[in-house]
């Protein structure tokens, strides 16, 4: 939290230099102390200097913080106090979903064979519930929490509560995948996709839009355009990257969610839940091109590689160090 008596505007670009003032004058108010933890080391060197050294070298290491986190704006209220809103790191993310999807030639073999296909998976998993059965596709959720399906041309499984590790995740896919390719008797994968999707909630949906704009991924020009002097409402921002063999879909976008429940009249036990949330999402697919031998996919080391990726990587769009 911050206190001072002088109003400081910190923005990036043309108005960060006009701040510094204002920023050396109020420094105790604690918009150092915010990075003391992640540079603790640094503010304990610099502390043993005299007084004219500490401002001077806190000048340079608090602009090279700035300039280095990439900050859009810092505001310090007159006579009030507000926390401080920065970049976005991934850790502040929740991992809402993890998704593997494989893609073959069309598997005609599941039509007499999804029925042994699904019995070897219930005896690895026992608490296996089916959801949809039909010709072309099937399928079932697994302990309140995996989704899994497998259709004539691609298969998948999801998991809908993700621990950070996604350890729990990796080696059920990996036996899921082994299932599928032996039972259809899939030779290649003509597409493997990793899809994770992070969430981060903000108290109201303007504080979801300024987080947004502050990736600098999008530009908001001022003033009266296409005849409306507005505000920016839902921002969104996309794009398909691929190289020689795998290829990534980033999404980004600020999402209102409404979470309504009414229980029946008679359970009086129980009392309506009607709560509107306000979310970053920050959504993933990596994905191979082309062919994929089954038999050389470790599908636990591609998926390894595949998260440490995203995690590396989303500094660029998140605007993280």
């Amino acid at each position: 939290m911050i206190k001072t008596s002088t109003a400081v505007w910190l923005a990036s670009g043309q108005n960060i230099w006009r701040c510094w003032f204002g920023v050396l004058e109020s420094w105790q108010c604690g918009i150092l102390g915010l990075w003391e933890g992640r540079y603790a080391k640094i503010f304990e060197i610099i502390n043993t200097f005299d007084w004219i050294a500490v401002i001077s070298l806190k000048f340079v290491l608090f602009y090279w913080i700035i300039h280095h986190n990439r900050v859009t704006y810092y505001a310090c209220q007159i006579s009030g106090s507000t926390w401080l809103e920065g970049t976005m790191d991934l850790s502040t993310f929740k991992l809402l979903s993890a998704t593997l999807e494989v893609r073959y030639e069309k598997a005609f073999r599941l039509w007499d064979y999804s029925g042994r296909l699904w019995a070897k998976v219930a005896n690895m998993w026992p608490n296996l519930k089916i959801g949809t059965a039909q010709p072309n596709v099937s399928t079932f959720s697994l302990d309140e929490r995996y989704q899994l399906s497998v259709a004539l041309d691609k298969s998948h499984i999801g998991d809908t509560a993700p621990i950070s590790s996604l350890k729990d995740f990796t080696e059920k896919t990996k036996d899921f995948v082994k299932v599928i390719s032996q039972s259809l008797e899939i030779e290649y994968f003509t597409r493997v996709g990793f899809r994770t999707v992070f969430v981060k909630v903000f108290p109201d949906k303007q504080q979801a839009v300024d987080a947004m704009i502050s990736t600098k991924l999008i530009t908001i020009p001022d003033g009266v355009h296409f005849g409306i002097q507005g505000k920016v409402l839902l921002p969104k921002y996309g794009l398909r990257w691929e190289g020689e063999s795998v290829g990534v879909t980033i999404s980004i976008e600020v999402r209102d969610r409404k979470i309504d429940f009414d229980p029946p009249a008679a359970v009086e036990e129980l009392t309506s839940i009607h709560h509107e949330l306000h979310e970053l999402v920050y959504d993933i697919d990596y994905f191979t091109l082309g062919i994929v031998s089954t038999g050389q996919l470790d599908v636990m080391e591609w998926l390894s590689q595949a998260y440490h990726l995203v995690k590396r990587d989303s500094k660029n769009f998140l605007g993280v160090i």
